[in-house]
């Protein structure tokens, strides 16, 4: 990456912050959680391995343990 030549110092570590805080928010925004309704475990919806879908809606879980018992009974989880 080059950098403009500039008179102030300042000016470059503005812009490497707002480079860095933004592409970080992002980031953050990227990885929407998910509460697992089994055992109220907070889950990446983006990277969750173990997920299903009842009655329109994607459900997602931290474990397979936890996939099983709602697909059980999911009327018993699902919040009505």
């Amino acid at each position: 990456m080059t950098f403009l030549r500039c008179a102030s110092k300042n000016t470059h570590l503005t812009f490497l912050k707002a480079f860095i805080f933004s592409d970080f928010s992002k980031m953050i925004e990227d990885d929407k959680m998910a509460k697992d309704p089994i055992c109220g475990m907070e889950v990446n919806e983006k990277t969750a391995k173990y997920k299903t879908t009842h009655m329109g809606k994607t459900y997602y879980f931290c474990s397979p343990g936890c996939e099983k018992t709602f697909k059980a009974n999911p009327q018993k989880y699902v919040k009505g």
